[in-house]
């Protein structure tokens, strides 16, 4: 009962922090479109799409894998700490070598002013621990944190946003607001799982292959909802205007894709738990729940739409 009263909560939480997620772009893109125009919105959708691979590359399937890490010993203490801080230098590592090679990337190609205020947003990669809390299976600290800044976020680019000249103010905006965020969640990581300890260095080489492994499949899922922006961008010559049109249908969509995931989201940590203690009645209860809803939820949503 108390498991099934979690999982509850933490749904609530993480549904109301992907609508939110998913509702604040519908609101701001009529506006976006109208001051920046559709061209410009496609640029920097464009820009964006290429730089998620660097972040992408930064996290190295940390936010599975650190969430099954982090659940699997989340009631020792001890092992729960190492586990962490092992995982976030190796992350760190990670997350340092994707930047650098970003910094590489635009100064390679000479569009500068196309991707340098997007920087904020690969260095976020460092500080996302959000897998820790979901691990945890505190979903409330993550949800407070970012809605309150993406409505300030929202609130500044109306305010700020004016013309199609002011592109680097919205990606500013924008992207400074998401390395805050997890500016913010990462102190609160240190405070729940006390200051950084030494590890070994095989403390952090276990995690490389499962990070591989994970990442493999978070670059699989990528290629069919990122790389169809950058492929549209370099084979249609009106490549801004459609990358923005194609942004924003693809937006519509994703918000019964947010409503169908998100059980899953939220039961991944606990089941991963239960697997570790080896509670296969509860495992089995929660997955044949997890089918259901999904299901009922994924055949209305494909009529709705």
């Amino acid at each position: 009962m108390k498991d099934n009263k979690k999982v509850a909560i933490n749904t609530v939480f993480y549904f109301i922090y992907q609508c939110i997620i998913f509702v604040a772009p519908l609101i701001i893109m009529p506006y976006l479109t109208r001051v920046l125009s559709d061209s410009v919105l496609g640029q920097h959708s464009y820009s964006y799409s290429i730089a998620f691979y660097f972040v992408l590359g930064a996290n190295l399937g940390i936010s599975r894998y650190g969430q099954r890490e982090i659940s699997s010993y989340k009631d020792d203490k001890e092992i729960l700490k190492n586990k962490f801080w092992s995982l976030f230098y190796v992350h760190s590592f990670f997350s340092i070598i994707s930047f650098v090679a970003y910094i590489a990337f635009f100064f390679i190609v000479g569009k500068v002013n196309l991707y340098v205020f997007i920087i904020p947003y690969v260095i976020s990669a460092l500080f996302d621990v959000t897998w820790f809390f979901y691990g945890m299976e505190n979903f409330k600290i993550v949800t407070l944190v970012n809605s309150i800044f993406v409505a300030i976020k929202a609130v500044l680019i109306f305010l700020l946003v004016k013309s199609n000249g002011d592109l680097w103010i919205y990606q500013l905006l924008s992207f400074g607001a998401t390395l805050l965020s997890q500016v913010v969640i990462f102190v609160f990581a240190i405070k729940t799982i006390g200051k950084p300890i030494k590890v070994s260095k095989k403390d952090c080489t276990q995690h490389l292959k499962p990070l591989f492994y994970f990442a493999l499949a978070t670059l699989a899922v990528s290629l069919y909802t990122y790389l169809d922006k950058i492929l549209l961008g370099l084979m249609v010559s009106d490549s801004k205007k459609s990358v923005a049109y194609y942004e924003c249908a693809d937006k519509i969509i994703a918000v019964p894709r947010m409503l169908i995931t998100t059980l899953g989201v939220v039961l991944y940590p606990k089941m991963c738990s239960l697997t570790k203690k080896s509670e296969t009645e509860e495992v089995r209860e929660f997955t044949k729940f997890s089918i259901d809803w999904t299901s009922f939820l994924s055949f209305g949503a494909i009529f709705g739409i």
